[in-house]
């Protein structure tokens, strides 16, 4: 059972008809940053980075990220919690 945060930025670029470039140059994200994004590569995501793509793109951070599988294939599996 793997879980990952993934990035959705691709889909929310092409749902708008937006390109990387020019929400990178309004949002202050750099270039190489938002093709890890948009190619779901990033191992991490600043706070400050999201913050910025949320505020330009007007959405909320859920918007932009999903739990999902693991990026090996795994296939996804909620965890047992205890109560």
């Amino acid at each position: 059972m793997a879980t990952d945060v993934r990035v959705r930025l691709r889909q929310v670029l092409e749902e708008r008809g937006l390109s990387i470039r020019s929400v990178g140059l309004r949002a202050k994200v750099c270039y190489p940053s938002m093709l890890d994004l948009v190619h779901d590569r990033a191992r991490r995501v600043d706070f400050a980075v999201l913050g910025r793509l949320c505020a330009t793109l007007r959405v909320q951070p859920g918007d932009l990220l999903r739990l999902g599988p693991g990026r090996n294939g795994e296939e996804f599996d909620y965890p047992e919690v205890e109560t």
